[in-house]
């Protein structure tokens, strides 16, 4: 039926254009459909070749997702290796005394241009992540990381993956607080007083409230309690399996976004502190006690006491 149409077709094209046309367009025709069949020939035996692991198969382009999820994995598989590979004492050679206890730690942020914040302000570092750059210190105020970034959207998990780095950078590993990626026999300490504070702080707002006794009165309308059903029902049934099963919750490092990477400040101006010239001279004695006596203030029977004992120069 095919062919008895493609000679129908031909014939057509043969009464309406002559021989020369129907020869050209059999040539045209011909050609494209020899290049249509070589390509699905082509493609054909492409893939059975690869089906048959005859030919490499090509390798998936690289995304994002994936290029940030090998960086996590690279981050984390360094420090996790480090519980293994060094003491404690070690990895934690740079952290002060004071962090382990809150009441040193507030005596030693007590004053604005302190030493302790100083110096963790200068241990700074560069690190390019597949979300972007970013510019990281420990903010010892706060007790969080604080960094700058051009992009303010980059994923807590590759913030994290930064701290990582960072912690093992500096030697301060104890400040990582993350409890999904810390391993349990190693918890950091600066997590147990943190629990422990807010526990502290937890039981002294948990006040118990005294018991008011309302006397019967009159005043007071006794209403019908309408859900006894309903609260018998709720009571008697059983707990699901859904609410018994509950997510385990991990404490999380805190991070702290301080803007672009232009308005990080990273040299410390300073602080100059103008030592004045002192100066003593027995001339200038009267000025002192002029100015001293302008300051005090005292009344008519004071001025009338010091004219009799001529403290003051009688006027002529």
């Amino acid at each position: 039926m095919l062919c008895i149409l493609f000679i129908l077709y031909y014939t057509h094209t043969m009464e309406t254009s002559g021989v020369i046309g129907t020869v050209t367009i059999l040539r045209d025709r011909t050609v494209f459909y020899i290049r249509v069949i070589i390509l699905f020939l082509s493609r054909f035996a492409y893939y059975f070749l690869q089906y048959f692991n005859l030919i490499p198969k090509l390798p998936i382009p690289p995304t994002i997702s994936s290029i940030s999820d090998n960086y996590i994995a690279l981050q984390t598989s360094r420090f996790l290796e480090s519980y293994t590979k060094y003491e404690p004492s070690v990895m934690n050679a740079n952290i002060e005394k004071c962090f382990y206890d809150p009441k040193l730690h507030a005596l030693a942020v007590e004053q604005a241009d302190n030493e302790l914040e100083q110096t963790w302000r200068r241990r700074i570092m560069m690190e390019t992540t597949p979300r972007g750059n970013i510019l990281m210190y420990y903010d010892a105020y706060k007790q969080g990381f604080s960094y700058y970034s051009d992009s303010s959207n980059i994923p807590y998990f590759v913030i994290n993956a930064a701290i990582m780095k960072y912690v093992l950078l500096y030697r301060c590993r104890d400040f990582f607080l993350d409890g999904q990626i810390t391993p349990e026999a190693h918890p950091s300490p600066l997590l147990r007083k943190s629990d422990k504070s807010t526990a502290d702080q937890s039981d002294k707002q948990s006040t118990k409230q005294p018991d008011i006794h309302m006397n019967n009165s009159k005043a007071f309308a006794k209403l019908k309690n309408y859900n006894t059903v309903s609260a018998k029902t709720t009571q008697s049934a059983k707990p699901s399996a859904e609410n018994t099963t509950k997510e385990k919750q991990y404490t999380r490092n805190k991070v702290i976004y301080s803007g672009k990477i232009a308005n990080a400040t990273l040299l410390q101006k300073p602080t100059i502190k103008t030592s004045r010239l002192i100066f003593s001279s027995p001339l200038l004695g009267g000025l002192s006690d002029n100015s001293s006596a302008q300051k005090q203030v005292f009344n008519y029977r004071d001025f009338k006491r010091m004219r009799e004992t001529d403290t003051l120069p009688s006027s002529q």
